[in-house]
């Protein structure tokens, strides 16, 4: 099933994230628990039984999206920690111990 253009400029007016999910959710025909047709919005809205309340709903999906944020952090931190700690076992390495480390440009893998 082919989308037009225009049909994706038509549900531009829901907003960005339910245009896009309404565009492209023909796929499997998939509803989210109100029967709406799923979007990329639904993945911000809690789940039972964190959904007894809508006033508090939009508040714990915002503390999701924060929380989501706030452990991407956290894996690239530990990424940069393990880069740091790879830069000074190179340098304990080849400045201290006297090895010298280098790739063969021609080497094969």
């Amino acid at each position: 099933m082919d989308v037009s253009f225009e049909e994706f400029l038509r549900n531009a007016r829901n907003g960005a994230f339910d245009a896009f999910g309404a565009t492209f959710s023909w796929a499997g025909g998939a509803t989210d628990d109100t029967g709406r047709p799923a979007s990329l919005s639904t993945l911000l809205r809690p789940v039972e039984p964190y959904n007894r309340w809508s006033f508090l709903a939009p508040i714990i999906g915002a503390a999701g999206a924060a929380a989501m944020i706030a452990l991407c952090g956290v894996a690239i931190a530990a990424f940069a920690v393990m880069m740091a700690a790879l830069a000074l076992i190179w340098f304990l390495l080849s400045e201290v111990f006297g090895y010298e480390l280098a790739l063969n440009p021609d080497a094969r893998f």
